[in-house]
């Protein structure tokens, strides 16, 4: 319900030429920008995707339809939120061009994996009690439902994994019942908890760490992910989060988990657990490859206006 006059008031003062809304019905303000602010062009960016669409049916589809039809381009992050669209107006599409316009980090803080940065986050991991010699998952991922902690714990409790420590980072209201869960399953040595890290940190850990672990049950696209790949890690991800296309080519540079089949999960879990640490590397590079192409900062942004600057 987010409300912010001032910012309306603003943009009838300027008139700009382009406008860019982002999520036109996610709050008050943008579906006000998207109805009543003066622009030559209107740009909608939004990151829906049809593993969990969310509400398309009346009134809540009739309201995103009509507001998208006040905008001249739709920007979207990958292929999937492509597919989004056809999904929401199915037969009855306009004729409208789709950008893409990926989320993006700065690669340069997460490219560089140098032996200080690494030295860094083998020093934090064992300040939280990782043992020596552990190869470590790293599980960047706030403690809510949509992230699938309580579902993958549970295929974790079933998986040998007495190599690894999983290190789940991050704090949430299901902290509580995460902290128990493990208690119950027995992880206690296995999976291990850290608070939020500062954002200029988080390089450090994915330089440490053999494997990103991202099972969510929802992510529209989720940033960490490219961090990682950035950062030069195989990734084992759900088929659930919004950039999954871009990022996972399965057996090249990852694994899918399937968060709907649990027996699945685990057959990928022990994949990518049982892999030799050359293997991994070989992957993790695979992945840094496919971040630069997807994701590098330039080359997405000239794509993007490429077609932007055709209109």
């Amino acid at each position: 319900m987010h409300w912010n006059p001032t910012i309306i008031r603003h943009l009838r003062q300027q008139s700009p030429e382009w406008l860019l809304v982002g999520g036109p019905w996610d709050s008050l303000t943008g579906a006000a920008a998207a109805c009543f602010a003066p622009r030559t062009r209107a740009i909608a960016w939004f990151e829906a995707n049809t593993q969990t669409p969310g509400r398309l049916g009346f009134p809540f589809g009739a309201v995103k339809r009509w507001l998208l039809r006040r905008f001249d381009l739709f920007a979207v992050p990958g292929v999937d939120g492509e597919a989004y669209v056809r999904l929401l107006f199915g037969s009855g599409i306009p004729t409208v061009p789709i950008a893409v316009l990926p989320n993006i980090v700065d690669e340069s803080a997460f490219s560089k994996a140098d032996e200080v940065s690494q030295a860094r986050g083998q020093a934090f991991f064992r300040s939280i009690g990782v043992p020596s010699g552990r190869r470590i998952a790293l599980w960047p991922a706030r403690m809510i439902p949509a992230k699938g902690i309580l579902e993958m714990l549970r295929v974790l409790s079933g998986v040998a994994t007495e190599e690894w420590s999983v290190v789940l980072v991050g704090e949430g209201p299901l902290k509580t019942v995460i902290t128990s869960t493990i208690k119950e399953f027995g992880l206690t040595t296995r999976v291990l908890l850290s608070p939020y890290v500062e954002y200029d940190r988080m390089p450090s850990l994915y330089h440490a760490a053999d494997l990103f672990l991202l099972p969510s049950l929802h992510d529209p696209n989720p940033l960490s992910v490219v961090e990682a790949m950035h950062a030069g890690l195989p990734i084992l991800v759900s088929r659930r989060i919004g950039n999954f296309s871009e990022a996972l080519e399965e057996g090249v540079n990852g694994w899918a988990i399937d968060p709907e089949r649990p027996d699945h999960a685990a057959v990928q879990v022990c994949s990518a657990f049982n892999s030799s640490r050359g293997q991994l590397r070989k992957m993790g590079e695979c992945s840094r490859i496919r971040a630069r192409d997807q994701w590098g900062s330039e080359s997405a942004v000239a794509r993007f206006l490429d077609v932007v600057l055709r209109q």
